[in-house]
């Protein structure tokens, strides 16, 4: 769902509302449960949640994801029987799960490895110009401000920004590629995540 200015806030709201209602189940279930099986619980009824159509309204503004951020957090603190004002580093490195946006570039980018990247722009000419960098990608000009929550746009800045050991990877199965990725996120740090979709001519 989105509307007239396509920034993907009804959306938002939709998921968020859904996602509110966990809250008060992972309170209870943290009377009963441990936190292996608090985390299987938040995979299966969260992340399932946050995870699905993503590719498409993960880029979006960060004022437009909050929302979900926050509930997400709210979630963590309950299963944790964390009190509100629980520093959100700390909730994160503890409950060892990866916050929307990583988990939008987690996404984006196995998305681009089952697809060779096929739909990153390279260039062809022997010069440098302002829409590309030493790694040979092309960053797709952009005419109006809403594209730049565009997935297409951004996988070429998150492409341009990765590290090598990330964007150079030789052969190996999806399984494997996954578990690098998502240790990658997790400890390079949400803040890092936000950094690395930001283009370098910003």
């Amino acid at each position: 769902m989105f509307n007239t200015n396509l920034n993907w806030s009804a959306h938002i709201q939709y998921i968020n509302k859904k996602l509110r209602k966990c809250i008060y189940m992972f309170s209870i279930l943290s009377r009963v449960c441990d936190l292996t099986h608090l985390k299987t619980i938040y995979y299966a009824y969260v992340q399932s949640i946050l995870q699905y159509g993503i590719i498409s309204w993960g880029g979006t503004l960060k004022s437009v994801l909050s929302p979900l951020q926050i509930t997400q957090k709210s979630i963590m603190k309950a299963a944790l029987k964390k009190p509100s004002r629980f520093p959100t580093s700390q909730l994160f490195q503890e409950f060892s799960v990866l916050d929307v946006r990583q988990l939008y570039i987690k996404v984006l980018l196995l998305y681009g490895f089952k697809n060779n990247y096929s739909f990153i722009v390279k260039r062809t000419n022997l010069y440098s110009t302002r829409y590309q960098n030493n790694v040979g990608v092309i960053t797709p000009r952009i005419t109006k401000a809403f594209n730049k929550t565009n997935s297409f746009y951004i996988a070429h800045i998150l492409f341009q920004n990765l590290p090598l050991r990330i964007r150079d990877i030789g052969p190996c199965s999806i399984a494997v590629f996954k578990k690098i990725v998502h240790d990658w996120l997790l400890s390079s740090g949400r803040e890092a995540a936000e950094a690395i979709l930001t283009s370098v001519y910003a």
